[in-house]
């Protein structure tokens, strides 16, 4: 499913994920595709804030070379960042089945 949603600044947009956490129910993969800027991790902050897994202020952008992770009591947040990989081995994300059945994952990539 794709949505379309605006927002005008950094608040809407965390407030947005918020108001996105219920309707993500078990187990979802949920990608974010935009430039650099775009607000990929300030709707993460929402989601998770939304999920009780962290405060907006404790979710950091991802890098290349990392990854985060988010405890909440029902869901977990891992947020990833594909921005530089290109290569279609680089951009395969395999979660567990252990991890996905209480985990909303938001990879996102660039391009």
């Amino acid at each position: 499913m794709t949505r379309d949603f605006t927002s005008h600044s950094a608040d809407e947009t965390v407030e947005l994920g918020r108001q996105l956490a219920p309707l993500l129910k078990a187990a979802h993969l949920v990608l974010l595709r935009g430039d650099l800027g775009a607000g990929k991790t300030t709707l993460v902050k929402g989601i998770a804030e939304g999920f009780g897994a962290a405060d907006a202020d404790d979710v950091n952008q991802s890098n290349l070379h990392s990854h985060h992770e988010y405890h909440g009591p029902h869901k977990d947040v891992f947020h990833i960042d594909l921005t530089v990989s290109t290569s279609p081995v680089n951009s395969t994300l395999s979660v567990s089945k252990t991890s996905c059945r209480r985990s909303a994952t938001s990879p996102h990539r660039v391009g």
